[in-house]
């Protein structure tokens, strides 16, 4: 059984958020332009939290 974690989930919530705001503040009303962008920021954000794996403690990871 896969061990799932929070944090990923976590990342997607912030990422997600902060492009959602950014995107209100450059352009204002959520409009056409504005939808356009808001699937931007939603793949960008699923792309960095699918980039994420916590190792587990009992596992010996090397990171370089």
């Amino acid at each position: 059984m896969k061990n799932t974690s929070f944090f990923p989930v976590l990342l997607f919530v912030v990422v997600f958020s902060i492009g959602l705001e950014a995107t209100y503040m450059r352009f204002g009303e959520i409009g056409n332009e504005q939808a356009g962008w808001i699937a931007v920021v939603a793949v960008m954000a699923a792309a960095v939290a699918a980039s994420v794996r916590i190792a587990n403690q009992w596992d010996r990871v090397i990171v370089l």
